[in-house]
């Protein structure tokens, strides 16, 4: 499946969703802030980037389809996440993207968490509003 296509039964095909990044980035233009990204899944890569940053946005998800079951209840991206979790001292949001039910064991390390189901096109809209 795609982070931002609903499947099953109800099946939307988002075409040219607004990812998260994006969504972020044209909500900081709009307030005169600056965002510093690092897309490589490497936690001291990205822990470099944040460097001066007054949070940092960590994201992570999964996906499904009807006809199979995820294998477990992690984001794609849980390695990271922990990762980055530990080796930040500046405030994390956690935005995560999830077909149902997920666990965070990043979870204790962010002050804030926010996750949607499935939210189709304007997902990345959504986590910046």
């Amino acid at each position: 499946g795609s982070y931002y296509s609903i499947w099953g039964s109800g099946r939307v095909i988002a075409r040219d969703p607004v990812s998260i990044y994006a969504g972020l980035l044209t909500k900081c233009q709009e307030r005169g802030c600056e965002v510093v990204s690092d897309f490589t899944d490497d936690g001291k890569l990205a822990a470099k980037a944040a460097r001066g940053a007054d949070i940092a946005i960590i994201c992570g998800a999964t996906a499904t389809t009807e006809s199979r079951d995820r294998a477990s209840l992690s984001v794609d991206q849980e390695r990271f996440m922990v990762e980055i979790g530990s080796l930040l001292d500046i405030p994390i949001v956690s935005l995560t993207i999830s077909p149902g039910a997920i666990v965070m064991p990043w979870a204790h390390n962010a002050k804030a968490i926010l996750n949607l189901f499935l939210a189709g096109k304007h997902t990345g809209t959504a986590f910046a509003e």
